[in-house]
């Protein structure tokens, strides 16, 4: 974590010591989601995929997993957000290249 994403952090566990966060991913912070009934953690999506690769996964498997078991779990109201950058140069750092996934596979 560098310092910038402590800072994060800290402000996050004073404004709502109820969010959640990821453990282990805390270097893909990316910022604060204020909302009406209060605040989350926002992780940048692509860092979280780089992460998973970097750690063992193939791109294919990280973008299932992510799919399944991060953007699928609800964990209440504070459960982190995710950043996703849109850059069509970028295919495995992009929302449009995970929907690009869902769509191949609905077919």
């Amino acid at each position: 974590m560098n310092k910038q994403q402590k800072f994060i952090f800290e402000q996050m566990q004073d404004m709502n010591p109820d969010a959640l966060k990821m453990d282990g991913y805390d270097d893909c912070i990316a910022g604060i989601v204020l909302g009406y009934k209060g605040s989350c953690l926002l992780y940048d999506m692509g860092k979280v995929i780089d992460k998973m690769m970097a750690d063992g996964m193939t791109e294919d498997e990280a973008y299932e997993y992510f799919d399944y078991n991060v953007l699928g779990a609800w964990m209440g109201e504070f459960t982190p957000l995710f950043l996703a950058e849109i850059n069509p140069t970028q295919h495995k750092t992009t929302l449009g290249g995970l929907w690009q996934r869902f769509r191949l596979k609905k077919k």
